[in-house]
């Protein structure tokens, strides 16, 4: 059991290729993205807040948009993390 989402990642375009750098390092992360972000399949990803904080402090001046559409109705949402912070 578990809660599936679809996500999907975005930065800006100079940037794009850390989003294949990110889905090398993380496991889930390639299995829930497509190269360019967008959502590859609906996962259960649980560590995708710690993984893009650790992420996020090796770039430190990029801002990475993750977004999710949960299985529940209404359940949107989007996170921004730079240099290891969230909002």
């Amino acid at each position: 059991m578990g809660y599936y989402t679809d996500y999907s990642l975005t930065v800006e375009k100079k940037n794009s290729h850390l989003i294949d750098e990110f889905l090398q390092c993380s496991e889930n992360a390639d299995f829930a993205l497509n190269s360019n972000g967008s959502t590859k399949t609906t996962c259960k990803w649980y560590e995708h807040h710690d993984e893009l904080i650790d992420f996020s402090k090796k770039h430190s001046t990029v801002v990475f948009e993750l977004s999710g559409s949960g299985e529940e109705n209404g359940d949107i949402w989007k996170k921004y993390y730079k240099n290891g912070k969230c909002q």
